[in-house]
């Protein structure tokens, strides 16, 4: 990873943006399956990184999403989970980069 921030200025002081930083949208998660999150009582997906919450105002909303519903689903698990492969991730990438440097300094 770059030390640069996200947003830099230039010579005419004005924003420049260096590195896009994303999360994955709704358009890639179908959101199949959905939980009670015991923590804060709302529902949420439960595919790992997308967790989108579903707020149900009314019965009639909740019987449109019903057949998603699961009984029991652990979040806490699952975003450590998450942050593990975040984690594992972002130190391939390190070593990566320090592989890459190391054949640069060889020639």
């Amino acid at each position: 990873m770059s030390d640069k921030k996200v947003f830099e200025m230039d010579e005419n002081l004005k924003l420049r943006t260096d590195l896009i930083y994303f999360h994955q949208t709704i358009r890639e998660c179908i959101h199949k399956e959905i939980a009670l999150d015991s923590r804060d009582e709302h529902y949420k997906c439960t595919n790992m990184g997308c967790w989108m919450q579903f707020w149900f105002r009314t019965e009639e909303e909740y019987h449109v999403f019903d057949h998603r519903v699961i009984k029991e689903f652990d979040f806490v698990k699952s975003e450590k989970e998450y942050k593990k492969k975040i984690k594992s991730l972002k130190l391939k990438a390190k070593k990566e980069k320090e592989m890459l440097e190391k054949s640069k300094n060889l020639y």
